[in-house]
């Protein structure tokens, strides 16, 4: 009797060693204070600023996740993310251990610039979790030209990326993973406006594009087209169809197939651009030729009226009609000079 006894109060004792531990446990990770104050400090740690905790919900059946208002977010002004809310959810068994660590974070109606000059200079995105919206918008910035995807349906992470949405009067479509460090994927623009890239430009573009992307270098091969293409000067085109494909690196490009094919003239060729790093002193290497063409009909959408007397006379009025084609056209020097030489025309 003795015996059992004090076996029940062994096992009691037990019992309330665990309940006890268990309050312990639930009053220093599991009470909505302490994961409100775990959350708070995790995320500002993340972040380098201090945040405010708009609501806070335990699901344990799902997923505990905390809810934060008014977002902004800017990264080295790289990369700035703006947002209703933003609702992150964390592990739990991470949780029971005493950290927190975020799965995926869902963003509502969110805004994020990219500024491309500056997140090239950065190379990379800093280490994050899962992030996904599917009624967001995104702003690219270049060279004092801003462009806009609106309806945007994406998830971002560190081995994959995915992101569709339209692109001011088309549609685009993004996606990449990374297998074995090497990053695949690949984009479709439908029905972009021309004037998006340069005011002067008229017409739509479509385009595919598949890449590879290692610590070593790049390769990719762009395949696409425009409809009713119109030029800076008035010219008009039409229809044209070009195909680049390439490998390059942070120095050099090499772009080994070229191949324009318009209602005007079809062309092809290779390029080779190096220097990246000097700027304006950026060396091109650029050797096209072409098929037959109507001379009058090319001379047409030539920007003749810009060209010195000499030359616009030459050609609209000294030289008319036939057929021609130019063999062999090259260029070697920096990218922004304007001499050329042409051999074989």
């Amino acid at each position: 009797m003795k015996t059992r006894t004090h076996k029940l109060l062994i096992a009691a004792a037990v019992v309330l060693a665990l309940i006890g531990a268990g309050l312990a446990v639930y009053h220093a990770y599991l009470s909505p204070e302490a994961l409100r104050a775990m959350v708070q400090q995790t995320l500002e740690a993340k972040l380098h600023r201090r945040v405010a905790v708009k609501s806070f919900e335990i699901d344990l059946l799902n997923r505990p996740r905390v809810t934060l208002g008014q977002i902004d977010y800017t990264s080295d002004g790289a990369v700035r993310i703006q947002a209703e809310s933003l609702m992150a959810r964390f592990s739990l068994r991470h949780l029971l251990l005493g950290r927190l660590e975020i799965k995926d974070v869902w963003l509502k109606n969110p805004l994020v610039t990219i500024d491309v000059a500056k997140f090239s200079e950065q190379g990379q995105m800093p280490e994050m979790p899962t992030i996904r919206t599917e009624d967001g918008r995104a702003r690219l910035l270049y060279r004092g030209r801003v462009l806009a995807v609106d309806n945007v349906k994406a998830r971002f992470g560190n081995d994959r990326i995915s992101l569709e949405g339209d692109l001011q009067g088309g549609t685009a479509a993004l996606w990449a993973m990374k297998i074995s460090r090497v990053w695949r994927g690949g984009a479709i623009v439908h029905g972009m406006p021309l004037d998006e890239l340069h005011a002067g430009l008229d017409g739509k573009l479509d385009f595919t594009l598949e890449f590879k992307s290692e610590k070593q270098g790049y390769e990719f091969t762009l395949i696409g087209g425009t409809r009713a293409l119109g030029l800076p000067w008035g010219a008009h085109v039409g229809k044209a169809r070009f195909t680049f494909g390439g490998r390059g690196n942070n120095h050099t490009l090499d772009v080994k197939e070229i191949k324009i094919e318009s209602q005007i003239v079809d062309i092809s060729g290779s390029a080779r651009l190096s220097g990246f790093k000097a700027g304006a002193d950026a060396v091109l290497d650029l050797k096209l030729g072409s098929g037959e063409f109507d001379y009058n009909r090319m001379v047409g959408v030539l920007p003749t009226g810009q060209f010195p007397d000499w030359l616009e006379d030459l050609l609209t009025r000294q030289i008319r009609g036939g057929r021609s084609r130019f063999k062999d056209f090259t260029y070697q020097g920096p990218i922004f000079e304007t001499r050329t030489t042409a051999a074989d025309l």
